[in-house]
């Protein structure tokens, strides 16, 4: 279900190269953005985590920030029309530690967060301001989320206490955005993209046992990638008549 990001690539170009016998174009690219992740749930988890270590200089030292992700693209216009129906598949990562050290050793709990997104959206024309054209787009998908939680306890250079603790989830995203495509060279063009993306609410479950849910208080801890993203990708069009 969760397939590596080279894989989705691949793909995207072979249908690229594939030629039917009907008027129709096709966009593919791939790009690199930077998100800003809201992670109220895991914030409060990770002070929740530093809680219940019966250490006291125990910290957070890194609190799930923004950070770069990597996009591709693949968009069907049908008969050359101007709006289009695509696929976008995305890869998130952030992450969090809670740390200490002294003369005596050393405690960290790493967090390491990794969202696979795959959505469907559709491009709309809005205006075009030559050599620019503005276009808005709706997406929507699903969030296949991956957790990966491990504690480490050193005393005096010998490992007291290492556990790993592995988590999965599936969360639905909503995405509006905003396009603006630049021509750099024949069918190659350069898109800017502003966007908002907002995730509904979700679950963490114990990849080793299912029934294990990831609890803060009554409510289920989500993942939430909600925030602003700013994306440069490059899209190249193919013609087939």
């Amino acid at each position: 279900m969760l397939f590596k990001f080279k894989y989705f690539v691949s793909g995207l170009i072979f249908l690229l190269l594939f030629k039917t016998g009907y008027s129709q174009t096709y966009s593919g690219g791939i790009g690199i953005g930077y998100g800003m992740y809201q992670m109220n749930d895991m914030k409060n988890f990770q002070q929740k985590l530093i809680n219940s270590v019966n250490i006291t200089n125990v910290s957070s030292v890194v609190s799930f920030p923004g950070f770069i992700f990597y996009s591709a693209h693949l968009y069907y216009l049908p008969k050359n029309k101007i709006n289009s129906f695509g696929t976008e598949f995305n890869y998130y990562m952030t992450g969090a530690r809670n740390h200490a050290a002294d003369y005596s050793g050393e405690y960290k709990t790493d967090i390491q967060l990794n969202g696979y997104r795959l959505g469907l959206n559709y491009k709309m024309y809005v205006k075009k301001i030559e050599p620019l054209t503005l276009y808005a787009q709706l997406g929507a998908g699903a969030f296949f989320n991956k957790m990966t939680i491990s504690e480490d306890l050193t005393v005096f250079d010998q490992k007291i206490l290492s556990n790993t603790y592995f988590f999965n989830g599936i969360s639905i995203f909503i995405e509006p955005k905003i396009i603006l495509s630049i021509p750099v060279y024949k069918q190659l063009n350069m898109n800017l993209n502003i966007a908002y993306e907002y995730d509904f609410k979700n679950k963490l479950k114990l990849r080793d046992d299912r029934s294990q849910i990831l609890y803060l208080g009554y409510n289920p801890a989500s993942v939430k990638w909600t925030g602003l993203r700013f994306m440069t990708e490059l899209s190249y069009n193919l013609n087939n008549q």
